[in-house]
């Protein structure tokens, strides 16, 4: 297996990891991505059903979308939408983290989640005053 071939099973699981049962992407949709986001350059249709194949075996839960034409979709990933949310709620109200933290955290937890699920939750952790330390704040000690 030639190196440009195993990039393109790894991008071709990345492009899943942003998909959901209402969001599928077919073989065209992704040969088109690898050529925009990768530059990949003639993919060829028949060969993505192949990297599904191998995906498939490999354990990735990729499932074929109920209209064929819409392609496949992961079926489950890393993270609930409803635990990303519970988190993404914690951080907001943490006061023992700063503002970039909180921002780093978030663009970490979005990264489990599909494009929609980025979508839904990309308005989350505005810091409100007082609940998230500023820069240069430091978490105070309690003296015992």
């Amino acid at each position: 297996m030639s190196t440009s071939h195993k990039e393109k099973i790894i991008r071709v699981l990345q492009l899943f990891q942003t998909t959901d049962e209402k969001t599928p992407m077919n073989a065209v949709q992704i040969s088109q991505k690898l050529e925009e986001e990768y530059g990949m350059e003639n993919v060829h249709r028949t060969s993505i059903y192949d990297d599904v194949r191998l995906l498939q075996s490999c354990g990735y839960p990729i499932k074929q979308a109920e209209n064929s034409h819409k392609g496949w979709y992961m079926e489950k990933h890393l993270l609930e939408d409803w635990e990303i949310k519970l988190m993404l709620d914690s951080v907001q109200q943490a006061r023992c983290v700063s503002v970039h933290e909180a921002n780093e955290i978030r663009n970490k937890l979005l990264n489990l989640t599909s494009q929609r699920g980025r979508s839904r939750f990309s308005h989350m952790i505005m810091p409100l005053p007082g609940n998230v330390r500023g820069v240069g704040q430091t978490v105070r000690k309690r003296k015992v």
